[in-house]
């Protein structure tokens, strides 16, 4: 072989080199692509997973704070029933020792109110014994008046006449009648 021949044979060699580094260079390149799309894709799987692992772990850390603040509020709650039905028995009792008291008032009104009838009545007793005793004397006086005067009109007209008002009456003209009430 000639030298040219072994030249051109040379250059085409390494042309052909070239070449093949080249396609290797490119199928490299490709790989390199491809491994660099793969490892993308990993990455956003990764993230992807990352992400739902947070969004889980976000969802049971407000699941768990809705309980705690579920259970805080059932605590409150029932604090504040307890504390309702111990301001409802305080007030229970402050309205029973009301009653009682106003129970005590009302008593003690009472058994004045009774003895100021009594006294009362009592009074009204007094009051109608004197008046009775008042007019039994009146009955009294007025039936001895009566009596009397019963006496000295029938004395008078006995004897002739009596004088009314300074006018004589003669026994024929008197029509007496005096009535007794018993």
């Amino acid at each position: 072989m000639t030298k040219r021949r072994k030249q051109r044979k040379k250059k085409r060699s390494s042309e052909k080199e070239e070449e093949q580094e080249e396609e290797e260079k490119e199928e490299e390149d490709e790989e390199e692509e491809e491994d660099d799309d793969e490892e993308e894709e990993e990455e956003e799987e990764e993230e992807e997973e990352v992400d739902r692992k947070d969004d889980e772990e976000d969802d049971e850390v407000d699941r768990k704070d809705d309980e705690e603040e579920d259970e805080v509020d059932r605590k409150d709650d029932e604090e504040d029933d307890e504390v309702d039905r111990k301001d409802d028995e305080e007030d229970d009792e402050v309205d029973r020792k009301d009653d009682e008291e106003d129970d005590e008032v009302d008593r003690k009104d009472d058994e004045e109110d009774d003895k100021v009838d009594r006294k009362d009545d009592e009074d009204d007793d007094e009051v109608d014994r004197k008046d009775e005793e008042e007019d039994d004397e009146v009955y009294k006086k007025d039936e001895d008046e009566s009596e009397l005067l019963e006496n000295v009109l029938y004395s008078a007209l006995a004897y002739g006449s009596i004088s009314i008002r300074g006018e004589d009456i003669a026994r024929s003209d008197c029509k007496i009648s005096i009535l007794r009430v018993e």
